[in-house]
């Protein structure tokens, strides 16, 4: 997971929803396909995100709990177990990783939760 960047607060979001097998909630920011445009289009964007996740899938052995591919920012926003999410850390589209949610016994916690 260190060959690029991880939020420390999804760091260790992972670490407290292995005690508390609680889901996690992560945004990852995905690889642009070609490194001379810096940007994928939507359609790519939307393409290289599915496969991703049932690359994941498949190899863990269950779906994440919900999905939202956000096409037009190049990023896929998960939640699903721990495993699940380290496993979509590994992958070579990755190219960053944030909390979108981080669970109350994480550092910082206060950040991810809602607003009332």
């Amino acid at each position: 997971m260190a060959r690029f960047k991880i939020d420390p607060v999804l760091k260790a979001t992972l670490e407290a929803s292995k005690a508390s097998n609680q889901p996690v909630e992560a945004v990852v920011v995905l690889a642009p396909s070609d490194t001379s445009s810096g940007v994928d289009s939507p359609a790519e964007t939307t393409r290289k995100g599915k496969a991703l996740l049932a690359r994941v899938e498949h190899a863990v052995g269950r779906a994440p709990d919900s999905v939202n591919v956000f096409e037009n920012l190049q990023s896929v926003a998960v939640r699903a177990d721990a495993r699940f999410i380290e496993m979509l850390l590994e992958q070579p589209e990755v190219d960053s990783a944030m909390a979108n949610r981080a669970v109350a016994s994480a550092p910082d916690s206060s950040r991810g939760r809602p607003r009332r």
